[in-house]
């Protein structure tokens, strides 16, 4: 549902935040898709335990920000604000 309407209009989106674990497909398959439509589109992929992504692998995958659940609030606004172009 969320890659339908991504794809019917991407440039609503500046930003994505994703789990690893989803009933449909994994964020690993999910951000393919995504950087298909928009290649430069800033992603942060969350993940508790995995053995199939990793920060490299999340690198590789062109995922800008790879976070480890549970997900620290603080860092979870440094990546949004280093993303985003934010300040204090």
């Amino acid at each position: 549902e969320a890659l339908v309407t991504f794809e019917s209009n991407p440039q609503k989106f500046h930003l994505v935040i994703t789990d690893q674990t989803m009933p449909e497909m994994t964020g690993l398959e999910l951000v393919q898709r995504l950087l298909t439509v928009q290649p430069k589109l800033p992603i942060i992929l969350c993940t508790g335990y995995s053995r199939e992504v990793n920060e490299t692998t999340a690198r590789s995958f062109g995922i800008h920000t790879f976070l480890k659940k549970p997900v620290e609030l603080v860092k979870l606004n440094q990546a949004l604000r280093e993303i985003l172009g934010g300040s204090d």
